[in-house]
């Protein structure tokens, strides 16, 4: 199928999560309770730059591919991978004048990128939210993360383990989306292998002779 996915509202009363689960496609969903969020109204990278707890932000990835991605370090097989980036810890103030003025950034890379789980900090900003869980188990364990980057970042091509709810609060992100049924002209890499969840395609320049 190419096209648009489908699109649902919203509506408060009705639980939903089990649901799109079962029919197992991507749904946008419209007019939801994110629009009631304080985070909807306050958040911008000034208002997350005072509101972060860490005076110093770990492991942010530093590149000028743009590429990001995380090896598994549990796979058996272990592997001196050749990264795209480095890796650093980044003072607050310096990681979010990087993403917001690149050309000034001192360690001359032109994306940074920033994940975590959510602060405390920042999740009441983020409420209400019971019904964006599949079951009170995970509501419990509140599985919530923040991705911040510079424009332009790009995630290697890769499949999730868990369903997703994902909440776009400041700028745009763009998704390219495929089947289940297209993993293998996907070509992903064994599942010893750390990069096990990830296409062994390029997708900015593919080998076509291999793939």
């Amino acid at each position: 199928v190419i096209g648009e996915p489908v699109t649902w509202t919203w509506e408060p009363d009705r639980p939903f999560i089990e649901e799109l689960v079962r029919g197992g496609l991507p749904v946008v969903i419209k007019n939801t309770v994110v629009e009631a969020w304080p985070a909807r109204r306050k958040w911008n990278m000034t208002y997350l730059a005072g509101k972060m707890d860490a005076e110093v932000l770990p492991a942010v990835k530093c590149s000028n591919s743009y590429l990001t991605f995380d090896p598994d370090t549990r796979t058996p097989l272990k592997l001196d991978l050749p990264l795209p980036f480095s890796v650093a810890n980044m003072s607050k103030a310096t990681f979010f004048a990087c993403v917001q003025r690149p050309s000034a950034c001192p360690d001359g890379m032109v994306g940074h990128y920033y994940f975590s789980q959510v602060p405390e900090s920042l999740r009441q900003d983020l409420l209400p939210d019971r019904k964006l869980y599949l079951s009170a188990k995970d509501y419990e364990s509140k599985k919530q993360f923040l991705w911040i980057s510079s424009e332009g970042m790009i995630t290697h091509g890769h499949f999730d383990q868990d369903y997703n709810v994902f909440v776009q609060l400041v700028g745009e992100k763009r998704f390219t989306l495929w089947s289940p049924s297209q993993q293998d002209v996907l070509y992903p890499y064994p599942r010893i292998h750390p990069m096990c969840h990830k296409s062994r395609v390029n997708f900015r320049a593919p080998d076509l002779a291999r793939f």
